[in-house]
């Protein structure tokens, strides 16, 4: 928990779909539960201290936010485009057969590191 007058870090970039008319957020943060409210987002409270990521989707089906700790490694960066990634294609009722999510999978995560920098399993 931080204490009061601390700084929260909080770095954003979006990643539009337009033929999806879908948006993806990623941010790097050091306190998800503050960057949630930062970003204005309804999330339920619950303790987010032992995690390093985490995917919120938004109700109207239209964005989806990827929220990593700085140094998060690969595999959980990957796991959390999954969950952006899957949301987005099955919001607009589109197979997800092994093509589509694997080349849409990995647009997502080379745009992700490109963001997030070098991350290592």
């Amino acid at each position: 928990m931080k204490k009061k007058g601390t700084k929260l870090y909080y770095r954003t970039k979006m990643l539009h779909f337009a033929i999806y008319d879908y948006t993806i957020h990623f941010v790097e943060t050091d306190d998800f539960t503050l960057a949630l409210q930062h970003a204005k987002l309804n999330a339920p409270p619950r303790d987010r201290s032992f995690t390093q990521g985490m995917t919120w989707n938004s109700n109207d089906r239209t964005s989806s936010y990827i929220f990593l700790s700085p140094k998060t490694p690969i595999n959980v960066l990957v796991h959390e485009c999954w969950h952006a990634v899957y949301r987005m294609l099955d919001s607009r009722g589109i197979c997800v057969d092994d093509e589509v999510i694997a080349y849409t999978l990995d647009f997502t995560v080379k745009m992700a590191t490109g963001f997030y920098g070098t991350h290592k399993a």
